[in-house]
């Protein structure tokens, strides 16, 4: 199943973004003449990319739409968005819309202004905007022709979270949390890594970043179990990235897990005995930081700590979390002890430990109810994450969701790339 991202575009993208224009206009049947005249007007080039912050949206690399967007006050313009007619109908336009409203209200905007093509009005009408006036767009053949102008405040989602964050504590953080809880959790929640590939999506953003910056060596912190890294070590290359060596590392090291891991990848997994901290890294852990499911478990100056290590270090670094502050998400975590009752018979390495305190006194699966449940409530939101980067320059940050199947949510991600001078 493909899975589209929504990325930041690059000077190398401007000649498709400018196909895309010019494709998506010609859908609506204009006459050839009067597209000829709008042919600047659909044209991507280096003053447009200097001038809009444009981003595009894309499955397995291949770019489908894009957005550019002006800032302004009260409210950002929105120049541009034009989905490729094949793609239409999929949510590409809303999913752009959504992401550049988002980006115009955490920037202080009260939204989007859209000077829209009439035959676009329903489509942004549906989305909640309002008409507010009219443009004059006299051409010639239709010299009394207008353009409706929009103002959209807000673009909602039913998954979008709306609950404030709390950091409360997890039970697994706390250095009193007995050893075979700790292991218990970290296991479980490996077991659900292998089988149900939460992280696939990430693993085209981990190529693309990984390629870009000529990498190799991965080091992944706060661990676990050892996260998505047994699923991921394959899927990277296999999208286009390169082969990794992935360094696993925890404040809490899983040695069992961690081992498990190691025999099984063939050489492209090893682990760290120690303990890291993930706000302090070790310089001699070179390579790609990555976290899992980790950054809400740190409070907002802590988290800051961490993506300001990895740019003192000059290290990229990618974060990737599957909780939501939303409530499907809470919903969910309250079906985790029913599958851990079904699931702990098979997680390995077996322990006759992890079996007493899951049926005998089912300690574990209430402490992943009450754990997930926390960790919905101290998810990060993307313009959360753009607040914590604030300051962090010569980097580059791409920070956005994407669908996460077969789990009815959204990864939120955060990748951070080293400008080179």
């Amino acid at each position: 199943m493909s899975t589209s991202i929504i990325r930041r575009a690059t000077a190398d993208d401007a000649p498709t973004l400018s196909d895309i224009a010019r494709a998506a206009k010609a859908h609506w049947g204009y006459p050839a003449e009067w597209l000829a005249s709008w042919e600047v007007l659909l044209t991507i080039g280096p003053a447009e990319l200097a001038r809009y912050e444009i981003f595009v949206i894309e499955e397995s690399g291949r770019p489908l739409g894009f957005s550019a967007t002006l800032a302004g006050v009260p409210r950002w313009t929105l120049e541009h968005l034009w989905v490729l007619p094949q793609a239409m109908g999929r949510g590409l336009g809303r999913r752009l819309v959504a992401d550049a409203c988002a980006r115009a209200t955490a920037a202080g905007a009260a939204g989007l202004e859209i000077e829209a093509d009439p035959n676009a009005e329903g489509f942004y009408l549906r989305l909640g905007a309002r008409r507010v006036g009219w443009s004059a767009a006299a051409i010639p053949g239709a010299p009394d022709r207008r353009l409706p102008r929009l103002e959209l405040d807000r673009l909602g989602h039913p998954l979008t979270p709306i609950l404030r964050r709390l950091q409360l504590i997890e039970i697994e953080d706390q250095p009193w949390c007995p050893e075979f809880l700790r292991r218990a959790i970290t296991d479980f929640l490996r077991l659900l890594m292998e089988w149900f590939s939460p992280y696939a999506v990430a693993a085209p953003l981990l190529a693309r970043a990984l390629a870009e910056l000529g990498e190799t060596q991965v080091v992944d912190l706060c661990s676990g179990g050892g996260g998505p890294w047994g699923d991921l070590v394959r899927r990277v290359p296999a999208v286009g990235g390169p082969a990794v060596h992935v360094r696993l590392c925890d404040l809490y090291p899983n040695q069992g897990a961690f081992a498990r891991l190691v025999q099984m990848s063939d050489g492209r997994i090893t682990a760290e005995s120690g303990s890291i901290d993930a706000t302090a890294v070790p310089a001699q852990l070179a390579g790609f930081r990555t976290l899992f499911t980790a950054l809400h478990h740190f409070p907002p100056d802590a988290a800051r700590a961490i993506l300001a290590d990895a740019v003192r270090h000059g290290r990229g670094i990618g974060v990737f979390e599957i909780t939501r502050r939303a409530p499907l998400d809470l919903v969910g975590m309250l079906f985790l002890p029913v599958i851990a009752l079904l699931v702990t018979p098979f997680i390995r390495p077996f322990r006759w430990d992890r079996l007493f305190w899951t049926y005998l006194v089912p300690v574990v699966p209430l402490v992943l109810w009450f754990e997930g449940t926390v960790s919905c409530l101290r998810s990060y939101t993307p313009n959360e994450l753009r607040d914590l980067v604030t300051g962090l320059d010569g980097y580059r940050w791409e920070i956005g969701t994407v669908w996460s199947p077969p789990f009815i949510t959204f990864m939120t991600y955060l990748i951070g790339i080293p400008q080179r001078a």
